[in-house]
């Protein structure tokens, strides 16, 4: 009898042996507890823009910091041509550039359960650092915009003093000249009344856009262009051909006073005031420092649909997996430029198909995924995905969609020995367009637009990747009991890209598993 269950044990280890994977298990036998231990490293130097490799801060190096990459020169020129009737000139902060570099750390812990032999439960723990290191270099030539004298925070006594009087005069310029309308002073002279009326009208929506532009408390521009620029010129001139209209067409006297524009373009220290200051940029101080939190964990389930043949012979495997990704990760941080976060923040939902087929020594393994990500709540500052400095007064409460994705993944396999191979890696993502709306009691930031935000943000990526996988089958030797062990390593690379911004990352991935049993059945 004995010697009988030895034989029965010896054929079981040689039908695991033959019937093992060369790349890691998905589902777990039955009653058996998979712990998994891995890693992965993502330094960043570069990234792909639109199909385009460059630096990660070549978003933010030029020698004109304009309307690509900030709305608030965007907005700044959509006001100055509302307000002249003249397109805006070449409108500029200055030129800058910036040295950026990314790392991030992905450390899994993971947990599996055997429900059946075809059914399985698993769920994914990930501790993320990240740290983004930049350095910022400002150049005054090519500045056409400078501090905005009459801003609430940014401008200077004198021009906050010369905007009050000036507004204080046309209020009562244009209040004078209403009681006088309706007095009947013009009453005798048509041409006179049409145009009292007509100035009237005018002059209320003027001031409103005059008051927006230079002292709003939460919608004043932080730069205006400066006195001598043609932008500058065509906005005084505008004021002044108002203001004379008052005085001599139509006999209103006292408006004299007008509005300071900057005197010469943004200095270096003007520049970091605008970047610091919470009417500005609202930008910390840079923190190189590592931070280590939670990703977004994950929990799913494998079933095993096919399972024909054995390995070195030929075999025909299939799997299908889903799992929830939960919103535990912290977002970037927006008072950080060039920041990153552990997790994208909300639920998702993730569903694929894995097949496996092979003949003697070598295999594929294919992978199709689908992930939908639902919408969450955010507050997020309206701009494109490449302008990178966005002015604080665009901050709204959202409502963020994330596009769904779709991963086309093929890892081909080559068995070196019974339990190594030597795997390869090919994978295919595509993702949709992002969506935003205006939270529910969010009012419609003036000047921008939803549609900034989705702009850019569908992409894709091809990456491609080699490593070795080691799976020991486990079984019995002696009168010792071994369970199944894995073990992998590789390198990745992103190749390319055709669309959207996509980090250029060389990816270092690495994984231990260990199966202990827990339950029989």
């Amino acid at each position: 009898m004995p010697r009988r269950v030895s034989l029965a044990l010896l054929a079981l280890f040689l039908v695991m042996h033959r019937l093992t994977a060369q790349l890691p298990l998905i589902t777990i036998p039955t009653g058996t507890l998979r712990i998994e231990f891995g890693g992965g490293f993502f330094p960043t130097l570069q990234q792909w823009v639109a199909g385009t490799r460059q630096p990660l801060g070549g978003l933010l190096t030029t020698t004109t910091l304009g309307s690509r990459q900030t709305p608030m020169i965007t907005d700044l020129a959509n006001q100055l041509t509302g307000l002249t009737g003249q397109a805006a000139g070449v409108l500029s902060l200055g030129g800058v550039s910036a040295s950026v570099e990314h790392e991030r750390g992905v450390g899994t812990i993971g947990l599996g359960l055997g429900i059946t032999s075809r059914l399985s439960l698993f769920m994914t723990v990930p501790i993320v650092m990240v740290r983004s290191r930049y350095q910022l270099t400002y150049d005054t030539t090519g500045a056409s915009v400078g501090l905005n004298p009459s801003h609430p925070s940014l401008g200077n006594s004198a021009g906050q003093t010369g905007a009050a009087i000036f507004f204080s005069q046309f209020d009562s310029a244009l209040t004078t000249l209403a009681v006088r309308e309706r007095r009947g002073d013009y009453a005798n002279d048509p041409a006179t009344l049409s145009l009292a009326r007509q100035t009237l009208s005018d002059g209320a929506s003027l001031r409103r856009a005059l008051f927006t532009l230079l002292s709003d408390p939460t919608h004043a521009m932080p730069v205006l262009p400066t006195a001598s620029s043609g932008d500058g010129v065509a906005l005084l001139a505008k004021i002044a051909s108002f203001r004379s209209t008052f005085g001599e067409r139509l006999g209103v006297s006292g408006f004299t006073a007008a509005p300071t524009l900057p005197s010469a373009p943004l200095s270096s220290q003007a520049f970091n005031a605008l970047l610091t200051s919470a009417d500005g940029f609202g930008l910390a101080a840079p923190d190189d420092r590592p931070r280590t939190a939670l990703g977004d964990i994950e929990a799913g389930l494998a079933l095993q649909l096919v399972q024909r043949g054995a390995l070195g012979d030929r075999w025909l495997s299939a799997w299908a997996r889903g799992l929830v990704r939960f919103p535990n990760g912290s977002p970037p941080r927006v008072t950080q430029l060039f920041d990153q976060g552990t997790g994208d923040r909300q639920f998702d939902a993730e569903f694929s198909g894995i097949a496996e087929l092979g003949r003697g020594s070598l295999g594929l393994r294919a992978e199709i995924t689908y992930t939908h990500q639902f919408a969450r709540a955010v507050m997020g500052t309206i701009g494109g995905p490449d302008q990178l400095l966005l002015p604080t007064y665009r901050t709204a409460a959202l409502t963020r969609k994330l596009g769904d994705m779709v991963a086309l993944t093929a890892r081909p396999f080559l068995r070196m020995a019974p339990n190594l191979a030597l795997a390869g890696m090919a994978s295919y993502w595509r993702k949709g367009a992002d969506g935003y709306a205006y939270a529910t009691g969010q009012g419609a930031i003036a000047g921008a637009s939803l549609s900034e935000l989705a702009a850019g943000t569908a992409a894709d990526a091809l990456q491609l990747g080699l490593g070795l996988s080691y799976v020991h089958p486990g079984g019995r030797r002696g009168l010792i009991t071994r369970m199944p062990v894995e073990a992998g390593v590789a390198i990745e690379r992103t190749m390319t890209s055709g669309r959207g911004i996509v980090p250029a990352s060389l990816t270092t991935r690495m994984s231990f598993r260990v199966y202990k049993p827990l339950f029989t059945r």
